[in-house]
Formats: structure tokens, sequence, C-alpha cells
């Protein structure tokens, strides 16, 4: 828990959150029909040190307040919430329904959105949403590339692009499989590059690591951004991820790749 995906998708979600509150101020709503069960096994003393070797940021300032726990990305976005007024609503579900129990005795709203199936966390893609409303979804499905790219990726693109909806997608892949990397890569250079605008971060396996899941997983988060943000703004966020994937590179010692396309 809390290893280095962890980190670069909850600063992520932390630089999002804090963004939207501050800048486009207006109410956001978030989803993470992956939830799973909060605040699980003490995070590892390295990650710890990480945590406190990071300079001033969102992440930092919510994680520090726990740092021997793991906090869940519901409950990072909540903090966020909290101390912006409120401003964001946040919903999560799982498939296992002790999971989903867990995520409401701590405070996060179901998922009671029509066509949304908490046995399928995919669903809320193309589920009943208010698309008028600004939405954050994060996928989140923690091992599923060959299936994002065969079902949902295409999914993913089709409702940003038309709606005011925004989608953080997070992947996991095992060196063996750089051939499912590599067809994600091309879809997107595809289909995406000239659609939606786009923020992404990616630190590749760390050797060796102790950490659970570090050796094994390349770890990728993207964010799919809707076409209503002014390129000013999308500008202000990009210029606070490309800051928080160098102040990560420098607390975990390894390169944090960060890549983004704001204009279309």
């Amino acid at each position: 828990m809390g290893n280095a995906g962890d980190l670069i998708k909850h600063g992520l979600l932390a630089e999002f959150t804090e963004w939207h509150s501050n800048l486009i101020n207006k109410k956001l709503t978030f989803f993470d029909p992956f939830g799973g069960r909060p605040w699980q096994s003490p995070i590892h003393n390295t990650v710890t040190q990480r945590i406190k070797d990071l300079d001033v940021c969102p992440l930092k300032s919510i994680q520090e307040q726990d740092i021997k726990k793991y906090i869940g990305s519901g409950h990072i976005v909540n903090q966020i919430s909290k101390k912006n007024d409120h401003q964001i609503q946040i919903f999560s579900s799982d498939r296992d329904a002790d999971a989903r129990h867990d995520l409401q005795l701590t405070g996060l709203n179901p998922i009671n959105v029509e066509g949304a199936n908490p046995e399928d966390g995919y669903s809320i893609i193309t589920s009943n949403l208010n698309k008028k409303k600004n939405t954050l979804i994060l996928i989140d499905p923690f091992y599923d590339l060959e299936n994002i790219n065969k079902n949902i990726h295409h999914e993913i693109l089709r409702v940003v692009k038309n709606n005011h909806i925004s989608v953080a997608l997070y992947i996991l892949y095992k060196n063996e499989e750089i051939q499912h990397w590599h067809n994600f890569q091309k879809y997107h250079n595809t289909n995406a590059k000239n659609t939606v605008r786009s923020i992404s971060l990616k630190c590749e396996a760390i050797e060796n690591s102790t950490i659970n899941g570090e050796s094994k997983f390349n770890s990728f988060i993207i964010l799919y951004l809707h076409n209503h943000y002014s390129n000013i703004q999308i500008n202000a966020l990009a210029k606070n991820i490309v800051n928080y994937a160098k102040n990560l590179q420098k607390s975990i010692g390894r390169p944090i790749e960060f890549n983004c396309q704001t204009q279309i």
C-alpha cells in the first residue's frame, strides 16, 4: 500500500481536485467505482519517508495527517473537499459488498446512478450520469490493461469528448505484457491525441523494491479532460502536475515521466 503507483495516482487526484476547487470555483462530483476497502494495512516505512520528503503540495498536506495509514482515493478527494468548503461530492463503490459497506461507514456516499452496476465498475462510464455537471471519474481496476484496450478505452474517450465529464484512468502492467502497453499507446495516439486533452504520469517498475507491487508493475495514470475547460485553466493544472512530478521524483529517487496535451 502506498507504493509509487499510488503516489502518482493520489498526487494527480489531489492536484486536480485542489485546482478545481480553487481555480474553477464550481462544484465537482467524483466517482470511484473501484473503491476497495479503506484504511487497510499501515504503509511501508519507506513510503512514510517519501511523504515526509515531499515539498509542500496537496497530497502531502492530506497524507501527512495520517502518515502511518494508507488513505484511499475517495478519502484523498474527501480531505481536499473538506478544506475547500465541501465543494466536491464523493461517491464510491466496489464489487465486494463488504468493501462497499466499509466505504459508507467512513463517510463516502454509495453510487446510486441508473445503469451503474456495483459488480462492474466500468459500467459507470455508460451509466445515466448528469452530463452537464462537472464530474471526475476514477477508473482504477487494479490490473486489467488487455480488457481496457479491447472494451473500455473508446467508451472513456466518447464520454469525455461529449460531456462535462473527465476521466482519470489508472493502469498497471508487467514488463512481459509490454505489447498490451504498446497497443494502448497506439490507440491513444490514434484516437485521443486530436480529440481530448490529457495529462499523464508514469513510473516504471522499481527493481528489488521491498514495497508491495513496485518491483512487479509499471504504473501509469492519465487524466482525460473534458473540452469545457479553457486552455488557460488546463495550462495552470498542467503546471501544477509537472511540479508534482518533479517533487515526487526527488522524493523517491526515481524518474516520473510527465506528458500532456493541453490543446486539440
